[in-house]
């Protein structure tokens, strides 16, 4: 995954590693909120989302810096699949 950064009027891309998310399941209202409040509970902020809506099934990346979160990264998942009836998958 890459971060792009801007230095002196300039844009150049960094590579860095990161844990992906992948959750697919059907869409409904504030399925984003619920995502996002789940991982802003761990006090993380994903650092690049892709949002894919196909019909009623969303299928969502969430890319999170992988040093901050690997010790809490089993709680992560659970909260999500407690939260949201979804598939989730993780890299």
């Amino acid at each position: 995954v890459y971060i792009v950064k801007e230095e002196n009027d300039a844009y150049t891309r960094e590579l860095f590693s990161a844990l992906e998310i992948k959750i697919t399941m059907k869409d409904a209202p504030y399925v984003l909120f619920k995502l996002i409040r789940t991982f802003r509970s761990f006090q993380f902020v994903p650092c690049q989302i892709n949002i894919t809506t196909m019909g009623d099934k969303i299928v969502d990346y969430f890319h999170l810096r992988q040093n901050t979160i690997s010790s809490q990264q089993d709680d992560i998942i659970k909260n999500l699949k407690k939260s949201l009836d979804a598939k989730i998958a993780w890299s």
